[in-house]
């Protein structure tokens, strides 16, 4: 066991980790063969044989499904959540954004962003309480300069409510900034009695 984890903790102690765009897009669905070669003597490359093609959407909704399974991987920006109870098995969320973390940009006399957030409650035994996300938001949010100015030291807060069966969740919250493709996630636990 001991000479098990010293291999692994020299491996992760010295990797690099290499990501690739290919330049035009092929057939939606096929596969493509992807070789890494290195220099040095000795190194030993452990890398993918290829990969599918997905079409823009499957990536986004890829993209989205990776973010619920590892939420500490996607934290672009800072996002809080409040739970309020709101009903018999039902809570309101709360999902509040700082104002000065996003990418405002400036169209005419208007400084705009669009938010897309999600939520999934997620069982003790790891399965969704739905079959889709329970939230789904899309914002356009667009200020003059004024309000622009005022929300760079407030947050921006979306309200939603959620309802399940009786139980213990983990509720997952994942915003993604739409023009910039930055993703932030919160996490609760939550009981519905």
């Amino acid at each position: 066991l001991a000479a098990g984890l010293s291999r692994a903790y020299r491996d992760m102690s010295r990797y690099y980790l290499l990501a690739y765009r290919p330049g035009s897009r092929k057939k939606k669905g096929s596969f493509h063969e992807i070789e890494v070669k290195v220099a040095p003597k000795g190194a030993q490359v452990r890398a993918r044989r290829g990969y599918l093609e997905e079409s823009p959407k499957e990536s986004v909704q890829a993209t989205l499904l990776n973010a619920v399974s590892h939420p500490d991987l996607y934290r672009s920006f800072p996002v809080s959540l409040q739970l309020n109870p709101s009903g018999k098995r039902k809570f309101r969320i709360n999902v509040a954004i700082p104002g000065r973390k996003l990418a405002f940009h400036q169209k005419e006399d208007q400084w705009v962003d669009q938010l897309e957030i999600y939520a999934v409650l997620i069982d003790e035994d790891g399965q969704w309480a739905s079959k889709k996300f329970q939230v789904m938001k899309n914002y356009t949010i667009e200020l003059n300069a004024e309000t622009y100015r005022r929300i760079l030291d407030q947050d921006l807060v979306s309200q939603a409510e959620i309802q399940a069966q009786p139980g213990r969740y983990e509720l997952v919250v994942v915003v993604k900034e739409t023009p910039t493709g930055a993703i932030a996630t919160a996490q609760k636990v939550v009981e519905f009695l």
